[in-house]
This record gives C-alpha cells, structure tokens and sequence, in this order.
C-alpha cells in the first residue's frame, strides 16, 4: 500500500483468493471455521502483544499517537434510549439498570480496561474472513482492515463470538 498524503492518491495491490469462500455474517459459523478465526486472532494479536512500539504508528486507532475519534460518552447518551425504544420489552429492567449505569461512566470504565494491548482488527466478524480448509498455508484470510487499531485482543475474540456464535451450539 502506498498513500501520498497531499493529494490522497493511494495504490493497493491486491492477491486473487479464487479458491476462499468469504464467511457470512446471516449463518452461524461450522466449527472449523470457528476455530480458524480463533487461530487467526490468536496469531495476529500475539504478534504484537505488549509492544511499546504499537503507541508510535499514527495510522492505528487507540494509541497515545492517535486521539480519540469518537466521544463515547455522547454516543452511548445518544444511542442508548433509541435501543431502548426499538427493542421495547426485550430490555428488560435489569438492563436498563445496568446500561443506565453507564452514563456519566464511559470513560471510568474505558480507563480500567489495562493489561497487555495488542493490535486488533475492530471488526471480527465472518464477513470480513476468506475461508479455504483445503489451502494449508492459508485457510483463513482476515479482511476489511480499516479500523484497525491497538486495544484488547479479547474485543475482537468477544465481538466474533457475540455476533457470529448461536449460544445454544
């Protein structure tokens, strides 16, 4: 990849994956598909787990390099009451006690989250993984990398599983 800052021209280049199956999102992953995107998660977040160097590069969302581009808080009072209305009785009272205890808590909570941060995709999910079982060197292919940034490798881990995984399976 190749980007000129002044005029915003960019080159990518691209490899043919004519034998990867993309994931979708609609259907519960198999398990073998569900264990190559754990693997591959593994691999990419203890690739840099814990490295000092992840705060230097400006082009990854969450490092000391790069502000933050979203203010949380005023996302979660925007959105929270509108989730409320839509899923009506499906939020329950407990959960609205508890997402109400977020306001004013955002960043609180955002602050406490320490421990080892790694570079992470932001959005693990099947419709961003080429799948080939049959292609030893590479049965899984992660792709859609734009908001890649540095945090908890556990997000990405949560975000797949909460998103893509039936509970009762």
């Amino acid at each position: 990849i190749a980007f000129d800052d002044e005029s915003h021209d960019f080159a990518l280049l691209m490899h043919d994956l004519p034998h990867h199956v993309q994931g979708n999102q609609l259907l519960v992953p198999t398990r073998s598909e569900a264990e190559l995107a754990m693997d591959a998660a593994a691999s990419i977040h203890a690739g840099w787990w814990g490295d000092p160097m992840l705060d230097t590069h400006d082009w990854l969302n969450g490092t000391k390099a790069v502000p933050p581009q979203i203010d949380g808080e005023a996302l979660y009072t925007a959105f929270w009451p509108a989730f409320c209305d839509r899923y009506g009785d499906r939020v329950t009272d407990s959960m609205k006690k508890v997402g109400e205890a977020y306001y004013g808590n955002i960043q609180r909570w955002s602050d406490s989250r320490d421990g080892p941060r790694c570079l992470t995709h932001n959005d693990f999910r099947p419709d961003n993984m080429l799948y080939c079982p049959d292609d030893a060197d590479k049965p899984i292919i992660i792709v859609d990398w734009q908001t890649v940034g540095v945090g908890s490798g556990a997000g990405d881990i949560a975000y797949y599983l909460g998103t893509a995984m039936d509970p009762a399976t």
